[in-house]
C-alpha cells in the first residue's frame, strides 16, 4: 500500500496555485496593458476627429458671420441712403411749402395762385415717388411722420389741381394757411426722427 504524504500534496497544490495565480496576474496585466493602449489610441483618434469637426464648424460659423455682416453692412448703407435722401427731400419740401405759403398770401388772382401750386405739386409728386421707392428701409415712425407731413404739405397743392369750384379753392387756401403751425410741428418731428435714426446707424447715441 502506497503512502500518501498530505504535506507534499498540499505543497504541490500550493505551488500550482501560485503558478496559476502568477499566470492569471500576468494575463490580466497584459490584457489591461493592451486595453489601456487601445483606449488611449481611441481617445487620441476621437480627440483628433473632434478637433477637425470643431475647426470645420468654426470655419462655417466664420463664413456665416461674414456673410451676415456683409448683408447687414449693405442694409445699413441702404438705410443711410434712404434717410439722407428723405432728409434732403424734406428740406426741399419745407422750401416748397414756404413758396406756396408766400404764393397764397400774395395779392394776386386765384388762377395765379393755382398755377403756382401746380408747379409745386409736380415737385411734391417726385418727392412722394422717391419716398415710396425706399420706404422699406425706413422705420414705421418715420413713415408715419412723413405721411402726416404729406397731408399738410403735399395734399393741398394736389387738391388745388383738381376741378373744384373756385369758391371752395379760396376756402381751401385759407384753411391751408391756418394749418401752417401744425405742418411746421410735424416737419420738425420728422427731421428729428431722421436725425436720430441716422446717428443710430453711425453708432452715435447723442
Amino acid at each position: 500500500m502506497m503512502n500518501i504524504d498530505l504535506n507534499e500534496i498540499i505543497k504541490f497544490l500550493g505551488g500550482i496555485a501560485l503558478v496559476l495565480a502568477a499566470i492569471g496576474w500576468l494575463v490580466r496585466s497584459l490584457i489591461s496593458h493592451f486595453l489601456s493602449k487601445d483606449i488611449e489610441a481611441y481617445k487620441e483618434k476621437l480627440n483628433s476627429q473632434t478637433q477637425v469637426k470643431m475647426e470645420q464648424l468654426k470655419s462655417e460659423l466664420s463664413i456665416a458671420a461674414q456673410t451676415q455682416q456683409i448683408k447687414f453692412s449693405r442694409l445699413h448703407e441702404k438705410q443711410a441712403e434712404a434717410i439722407e435722401t428723405l432728409y434732403k427731400d424734406v428740406e426741399r419740401s419745407d422750401q416748397l411749402s414756404k413758396l406756396m405759403i408766400g404764393n397764397f398770401a400774395m395779392d394776386c388772382t386765384l388762377n395765379e395762385k393755382i398755377e403756382g401750386a401746380e408747379k409745386i405739386a409736380e415737385e411734391y409728386l417726385k418727392i412722394n415717388a422717391r419716398f415710396h421707392s425706399f420706404r422699406l428701409y425706413l422705420s414705421e415712425n418715420v413713415c408715419n411722420l412723413f405721411m402726416s407731413y404729406r397731408l399738410f404739405a403735399f395734399e393741398p397743392a394736389m387738391k388745388l389741381m383738381d376741378e373744384i369750384p373756385n369758391m371752395e379753392k379760396e376756402k381751401f387756401i385759407q384753411e391751408y394757411l391756418s394749418n401752417v403751425k401744425g405742418m411746421t410741428a410735424v416737419l420738425e418731428q420728422l427731421k428729428s426722427a431722421l436725425e436720430t435714426e441716422f446717428r443710430y446707424l453711425l453708432g452715435v447715441t447723442r
